[in-house]
């Protein structure tokens, strides 16, 4: 099983050479096995992959992100063949019934604010009225509890004037980092089922092809949370980026049992898409992270 996030930050060229992936600097030469790699991050433009390379990270089923010239995630790269059973598969996606979506998106959304609840309280922050809200999310929350906690959720997590509309604080920029890690670590869990990532439970946007990773990441978020909120006052520098990666080799208590992160994240797909195809029941989550 692929477990390593490889993250390259300086000018390097990357090519591949009997089964491994090769990184030249100016001073070393490394070489990974791609059976090892789960995501590649280039995170400089100072890099360059031979095309040779990247068609055999796509046959390893790796995930390819790239970053801007602010090292900021703007894309990625998946593979088409990656599953034989995807035709199948993508005609059962465009069937999914309408209230195993809105049930599966309230599951999602309480096990969100419980573990945002979880987190608070760590920190020792004013969180008594989650579980007023928790219990108040209904199929699809239509209320939409879940951006009433935001609001009171990042203003005890980060400070009382903080707001994730805010582009230009640095704050957003780090979580942003370590959302997009969670999003492709879904992403390519969702994919190598055989379903497309653009059509969710919930996110509907026709600018987001993440859809649907966007949607099951939500319960995991915290996670990020808890790493930007004891930085909060530093830059987003490599160092938090690669704690930041490093958040899906992390053991967190899952459903009674240790589990990486990037284990639960299979789970969560897996457990989803066996709920909306009718094949098993609504999944029940607990985490302890």
């Amino acid at each position: 099983m692929a477990w390593r996030n490889v993250l390259i930050t300086q000018h390097s060229k990357l090519s591949y050479k009997m089964n491994h992936l090769v990184v030249k600097t100016e001073t070393d030469v490394h070489q990974i096995p791609l059976d090892d790699i789960q995501c590649l991050i280039i995170g400089t433009t100072r890099a360059v992959i031979t095309s040779y390379a990247v068609m055999m990270l796509l046959r390893h089923d790796v995930k390819i992100v790239f970053t801007d010239d602010k090292s900021s995630p703007i894309g990625e790269i998946d593979g088409y063949y990656n599953n034989h059973q995807r035709n199948s598969r993508l005609k059962k996606q465009m069937v999914w019934k309408e209230d195993h979506r809105q049930k599966l998106w309230q599951q999602v959304i309480r096990n969100k604010m419980k573990n945002q609840q979880q987190l608070l309280q760590d920190l020792k922050q004013d969180c008594e009225q989650f579980t007023e809200l928790i219990d108040g999310v209904d199929e699809g929350d239509t209320t939409n509890r879940e951006a009433v906690a935001a609001r009171l959720y990042f203003t005890r997590l980060i400070d009382t004037g903080f707001t994730r509309r805010d582009e230009e604080q640095p704050v957003n920029a780090m979580l942003n980092y370590g959302y997009s890690i969670l999003l492709s670590a879904f992403s390519r869990e969702i994919n190598a089922l055989g379903y497309l990532t653009n059509f969710g439970i919930h996110h509907d946007s026709t600018e987001n092809q993440y859809n649907l990773a966007s949607d099951l990441m939500e319960p995991l978020r915290p996670l990020v949370d808890e790493v930007v909120q004891r930085h909060k006052e530093e830059p987003l520098s490599l160092d938090i980026k690669v704690e930041l990666i490093s958040l899906l080799s992390d053991p967190i208590n899952f459903n009674g049992h240790e589990a990486l992160v990037a284990s639960v994240c299979t789970e969560m797909v897996r457990d989803s898409v066996g709920y909306l195809n009718d094949e098993t029941s609504l999944p029940h989550w607990e985490f302890e992270l």
